[in-house]
């Protein structure tokens, strides 16, 4: 029986995503019990963007789509703890990869955007 089934979670997703700085559940602030979404650095915003578009071609392989990480992180991820900022270029970006495709979202972050950028997104 995997762990997921028995215990209802994966401590090697759980380690994953809260070791990983491009994921934002590393990024938060719990103060007082409330969690508070922390804006990410643009090195760990490009990987995210990346690992959402690579996550998604291998569980959709050949079904894969354009569209679906755009649709998953709009649908059924939980943007809404990601800092809004964040979330507002990652969308742009998903929303770009969804209608101009690979090659083209890809040269537009790296004319646009710099790794050691921080707080000028």
């Amino acid at each position: 029986m995997f762990e997921r089934e028995k215990f209802w979670y994966s401590s090697s997703w759980l380690h994953h995503k809260w070791r990983n700085k491009h994921h934002y559940e590393y990024r938060n602030d719990k103060i007082d019990w409330k969690y508070r979404p922390i804006k990410m650095p643009m090195k760990y915003l490009m990987e995210m963007f990346c690992d959402r578009i690579a996550a998604t071609k291998i569980y959709k392989w050949s079904n894969f789509k354009t569209s679906d990480p755009y649709d998953y992180f709009y649908t059924k991820s939980d943007h809404s703890r990601i800092h809004e900022d964040t979330a507002r270029v990652l969308g742009f970006w998903l929303e770009m990869y969804k209608n101009k495709w690979e090659k083209e979202t890809f040269d537009y972050i790296k004319k646009n955007y710099k790794s050691d950028q921080w707080q000028n997104y």
